[in-house]
């Protein structure tokens, strides 16, 4: 799959599960990538719904017993210049309504690494707490990633129970004694709230003295609360102190609940398309070096002549369109991702190409007008979504903006080799810890050789393939999450199109670099399955 090559709508366009019939999208920032707008939104929301003083708060300017704590954009800036620093987003109908920062490092004393992440706030809009949304927003944060331990200092207790079901472990006193000297340096290097304070970590509590007077007076009702599951193991919280809540690796897990895995998977998903569109792939990328050859090719098999009229359904960059304007076509391209659209026409404009435009949009259900005489759809946007019918609706969108003779080009991976080459299966619904023996790679960014067995999972009862990706690598520790994608079998592929209404001119098993050149479904070289196909009446 080529990073840019989605054709869904805007930045987070998987649906994310719904809360009080309201889509939530999941987003993740580098510290140094956050743009000001966002960091006003941060503010905003930790202002107005983080919490108020306490009674017990010295008596300072802007600090009164039942105001709202304040923060400022600025403040939240600092904490995200530092290196390895990470911020999470929950927007429901565009609105930010959770957010999260944290810190990445490796946890001193350590004999091997052992990264750790400290969330370092953690705040959700009063309208959509107990909903499930600081969990999913806090595994957000690390992923799918081996950590050695997560944390948070907090006085409130959902925040402790969202840690442990992110991390599905326990926040257990007698653990975190173990590493508080360990963590009291972590917090020392990276976390001013945390610099020269007071730990009380024994058997039977867990906490900072923070000196920050929020108001408490709620608690006792949320440990009551929260305990009828559980036992709360941290401890009474006295005022200006925090509970210290950390789980960590080599802790005993509990299981999610399928439907909760199954979330975690489609959240990851949303991540993993966030994480696609920062890549950022020169002309001398594999996936980029071919784009003169591969119009070639589109044109000699789809019978095309100059001053037709094309739609790029998932363009990216606009590679391929812009290599048509080139020749005489002209068209338009429609992609999700907004930098990748700007970046397209800028390159048009710089090059004077005229008769292109690229638009964001979602593809399963965008319009060309005019109606286009040719639609591409390359490098596995149809397969980028685990549920097929969305890959479907890419399908039936494609017919219905082509009239009668008109032209689909579409490429897609090939299943035949990815199951021929094939180490690992497993039924990962039934079996989640069967993505914990899958080992982690930078392969989008560095080769873009998905089909290194050695690096993929299938899973034949839903004809996933799951793979382990490494993101930001060169921006120091890197994100790792579950990229999940859905290839085909080329009957298979025929037949979609077939029943959409397309006669099939060709439909051939290729190599990067040589898609005139047929070749056999299980050779190691045909990763593509390139198809052709004709409207019909």
């Amino acid at each position: 799959m080529e990073p840019g090559r989605f054709g869904r709508l805007g930045r987070w366009s998987i649906v994310a599960g719904m809360v009080a019939g309201v889509e939530l999208k999941l987003g993740w920032h580098p510290g140094d990538a956050v743009t000001d707008e966002l960091l006003e939104a941060c503010a905003e929301l930790f202002s107005n719904h983080y919490g108020v003083w306490s009674a017990a708060a010295p008596v300072e300017a802007g600090v009164r017993a039942g105001k709202h704590v304040r923060m400022t954009a600025d403040t939240i800036r600092s904490s995200l210049i530092r290196e390895n620093s990470l911020l999470a987003t929950t927007h429901a109908d565009g609105r930010l309504v959770a957010y999260a920062t944290a810190v990445r490092d490796d946890l001193p004393g350590a004999e091997d690494a052992a990264v750790t992440t400290w969330v370092t706030q953690l705040v959700v809009h009063e309208a959509y707490r107990h909903r499930g949304v600081a969990k999913r927003l806090l595994a957000a944060m690390w992923g799918f990633s081996n950590q050695a331990a997560w944390g948070l200092v907090t006085a409130n207790p959902y925040a402790v129970r969202a840690l442990e079901k992110a991390t599905t472990r326990r926040c257990e006193p007698k653990v975190i004694r173990v590493r508080a000297a360990d963590l009291a340096s972590f917090g020392e290097a990276h976390i001013p709230y945390i610099a020269g304070k007071t730990f009380t970590v024994n058997e039977n509590e867990s906490r900072v003295n923070t000196e920050f007077y929020v108001d408490h007076a709620g608690v006792p009702q949320m440990i009551k609360r929260v305990s009828k599951d559980e036992p709360w193991t941290l401890g009474e919280l006295p005022e200006g102190e925090e509970w210290l809540a950390f789980t960590f690796r080599d802790q005993p897990t509990f299981e999610l609940t399928r439907e909760e895995f199954a979330r975690r998977l489609a959240d990851s998903d949303q991540l993993v398309s966030e994480a696609f569109s920062r890549m950022s792939l020169d002309k001398q990328h594999v996936w980029t070096r071919h784009t003169s050859h591969e119009v070639d090719v589109i044109i000699s098999k789809g019978g095309l002549r100059p001053g037709q009229r094309l739609a790029d359904f998932g363009c990216g960059v606009g590679r391929h369109l812009l290599e048509f304007a080139r020749r005489g076509f002209h068209g338009a391209g429609f992609d999700s991702v907004g930098r990748f659209v700007t970046r397209a026409r800028e390159d048009a404009e710089t090059e004077g190409l005229e008769g292109v435009t690229f638009d964001v949009a979602d593809v399963r259900t965008v319009t060309p007008d005019p109606r286009p005489d040719v639609i591409l759809c390359l490098y596995d946007v149809i397969g980028s979504f685990a549920n097929d019918e969305d890959n479907d609706k890419i399908i039936r969108n494609i017919a219905a903006n082509l009239g009668e003779g008109g032209v689909v080009v579409v490429s897609v991976m090939n299943m035949e080799l990815t199951e021929a080459l094939a180490e690992r299966r497993a039924d990962v619904m039934n079996d989640p810890t069967a993505l914990d023996l899958l080992p982690a790679a930078s392969i989008m960014q560095d080769t873009g050789n998905v089909f290194d067995p050695a690096f993929y999972l299938v899973d034949p009862s839903s004809s996933l393939v799951y793979r382990r990706e490494q993101f930001n690598a060169d921006r120091g520790i890197p994100m790792e999450l579950i990229v999940r994608d859905r290839r085909y079998r080329r009957d298979e592929l025929i037949g979609k199109f077939e029943a959409a209404g397309f006669e099939t001119l060709s439909c051939d098993f290729v190599r990067l670099g040589r898609w005139d050149a047929p070749l056999d479904g299980r050779d190691g070289r045909a990763k593509e399955i390139l198809y052709v196909g004709r409207r019909r009446a």
